[in-house]
């Protein structure tokens, strides 16, 4: 297989270098892997690009990312809102080493499952919003770099201001919310929109950390500013679920998955695939199949409704072969449409652990701990679809061993049409069928990560207006 094929690459030294052109013609200047990004917003997608270029881990980036989102797509995430989020730390220079019989092999690296969605309140009007600490614990366990470097630029985004995205502009028309630009007209896609009361609140959290939202004077201004719609001391008593991942065998690997209704419907859709022998066809229209067959057998049918859960997924890896992969909420677009202007916070609405909207909350990390590698994520994000389209994009990737761009258009092309029923007879809910689909975005590295960055590709759902990236940077003179 590929990723065997490159882990015996000699040569490993070229597989993370391009070649940059400077001005002078005749020299070039070597670049090397940093990592890759895929998320739904541009902007935010560029920051945590920026911070790998720094030398900050995939945790300091997909930190950097989700603050930035508060500023550039509010829809979807803010420090009101919440999520889950896979971590994994990056194999160090010189790892440490396990006997295998006469071999010595890198140990295995664990993989975290953050949850800390934005379950009901005490009167259930809004969510406990876990963004910051669910943040902070990632950071905490897996950053590098220092917390005021991952916040700053989201607070600069929010105090300064950013051209408006297409996806931030696409939600805004769906859930009917008039942003007002510098000249009292409704703003639109281009114009430039600002927050200055969430730059002063991202400020204090870049100075005095996470814990003055939950236990310091602006935790008590969120409550008393939502009239009593969250509880004081539940606020204060807040911590994250910290745990292991649930887990599911992806061909050779292994797909590790939030602890969320989206991640156990995941894992429930591959353990109904397991045994079917089309999963593993070079046919990519019989792994299809066998995906149509699965979420039939696994009873994934669609729960009712059109309302978007204001769910987005970004994956980041670094070029240890660190990752984070998240998935956060709003509950609804733009959440409970309730703020506390103060602090330019928007509450999410309440997502119960077993809701349709926590369906829509799905990623995933997938490793092979035999050879110590990570192989990819993805995140997903729109409706309670995201499971299936999650889970048939990494079939596609990694059992299929397509860049994600070609595992895109495979799920295309069988959602954008009319789906054959499947072979028991059933048919199964298409993803077509929503309003609001399903979204995925992802990054995946064949040969696995750190040996085989040539091998890595990435894609944002091509539906979406987001943004995918793999990241270089001149090599540092050692």
């Amino acid at each position: 297989m590929l990723r065997q094929s490159a882990a015996l690459l000699t040569m490993v030294f070229l597989a993370g270098c391009g070649w940059f052109g400077s001005k002078d013609p005749g020299q070039t200047i070597p670049t090397e892997f940093q990592g890759a990004v895929a998320a739904d917003e541009p902007r935010a997608a560029l920051v945590a690009r920026d911070i790998l270029t720094q030398g900050g881990t995939a945790a300091d980036a997909a930190v950097a990312l989700a603050f930035a989102m508060t500023a550039t797509l509010p829809s979807r995430v803010s420090l009101g809102g919440g999520g889950a989020c896979l971590a994994r730390a990056g194999r160090p220079r010189e790892p440490n080493v396990i006997a295998i019989g006469p071999i010595n092999r890198p140990a295995p690296i664990q993989t975290d499952a953050i949850t800390f969605l934005p379950t009901p309140s005490s009167n259930g009007q809004v969510g406990m919003p876990g963004l910051l600490r669910g943040l902070a614990m990632v950071h905490a366990r897996y950053g590098r770099l220092r917390w005021e470097q991952v916040v700053a630029a989201g607070e600069n985004i929010a105090r300064f201001g950013a051209p408006m995205s297409r996806a931030l502009a696409r939600d805004l028309a769906e859930a009917g919310v008039t942003f007002t630009s510098p000249n009292g007209q409704p703003a639109k896609e281009g114009d430039a929109v600002a927050f200055p009361e969430l730059a002063g609140t991202l400020s204090v959290v870049r100075s005095k950390g996470a814990a003055e939202f939950y236990t310091g004077d602006i935790g008590r201004a969120y409550a008393r500013g939502l009239d009593g719609a969250i509880d004081e001391a539940a606020l204060r008593a807040y911590v994250p679920e910290l745990s292991l991942p649930r887990t599911a065998e992806l061909g050779n690997d292994v797909a590790n998955f939030t602890r969320t209704a989206g991640g156990a419907a995941s894992v429930a859709l591959l353990a109904a695939a397991e045994g079917d022998r089309r999963l593993r066809r070079s046919d990519p229209n019989e792994r299809s199949a066998a995906i149509a067959d699965a979420v039939v057998k696994a009873g994934l049918a669609r729960p009712g409704g059109d309302d978007d859960p204001g769910t987005t997924g970004f994956v980041v890896v670094d070029k240890r072969g660190g990752a984070v992969a998240c998935s956060l909420t709003m509950g609804h677009l733009f959440g409970a449409r309730r703020a506390v202007p103060q602090l330019g916070v928007v509450a999410a609405a309440p997502v119960a652990p077993d809701s349709p909207a926590a369906l829509s909350v799905a990623a995933s990390l997938v490793t092979n701990e035999n050879v110590v590698q990570l192989i990819g994520g993805a995140a997903g994000g729109g409706d309670a679809g995201a499971p299936e389209a999650l889970v048939e994009i990494l079939v596609h990737a990694v059992i299929g061993e397509q860049p994600v761009q070609q595992a895109w258009s495979t799920f295309n092309a069988r959602h954008e049409l009319p789906r054959t029923p499947p072979s028991s007879g059933a048919v199964a809910p298409t993803i077509a069928q929503a309003t609001t689909p399903a979204r995925v975005n992802a990054v995946v590295c064949a040969g696995g990560l750190p040996n085989g960055p040539d091998t890595c590709s990435a894609q944002a759902d091509p539906r979406g207006a987001g943004l995918a990236t793999l990241v270089s940077a001149p090599i540092a003179k050692r």
